[in-house]
C-alpha cells in the first residue's frame, strides 16, 4: 500500500497545556453527543426508532484570541422500529468554540455540518 499526502501537514499543538485543553474539548463533545441522544430519544419516544452519535477524529486548534476550531468526524447509527441498524452515516463537524465568560465552560459560537460521501 501506498500513501501519499495531499497536502501540507500542520505540526500538532503539544505539551501539558494542550493536552488539558484537547481533554476538555473531548468532554464538551461527549456532552453534545449525550443531548444529541437524548433530545432523538424524546422525538422518537413510542416509535422504537432513535439515533446514537459518536465522535471521532477530533482536531483542536487554539486560536491566539482563544477561541478553539475544532474538526471531527460524527458517526450518526439510526436504528429500525424492530432494533435493528436502519442506517449510519457519517458527517463532519467543523465549530468554533468559545469560553462561557460566566461558567468558563466551552460554549458553540458556530457549526458547519457536511455529509463525509466517502463512506
Amino acid at each position: 500500500m501506498t500513501i501519499e499526502m495531499l497536502g501540507p501537514t500542520r505540526p500538532a499543538a503539544t505539551g501539558p497545556a494542550f493536552a488539558s485543553l484537547y481533554a476538555e474539548v473531548q468532554r464538551f463533545y461527549d456532552h453534545q453527543m449525550r443531548l444529541f441522544d437524548a433530545e432523538e430519544t424524546q422525538h422518537t419516544a413510542g416509535s422504537g426508532t432513535g439515533q446514537r452519535h459518536w465522535i471521532g477524529m477530533l482536531e483542536a486548534r487554539p486560536q491566539p484570541d482563544g477561541t478553539v476550531l475544532t474538526k471531527c468526524s460524527a458517526l450518526v447509527s439510526t436504528a429500525a422500529a424492530d432494533g435493528g441498524q436502519k442506517g449510519l452515516h457519517v458527517r463532519v463537524l467543523e465549530d468554533v468554540l468559545v469560553r462561557c465568560a460566566e461558567t468558563n465552560a466551552w460554549t458553540l459560537r458556530h457549526r458547519t455540518v457536511t455529509r463525509d460521501n466517502r463512506v
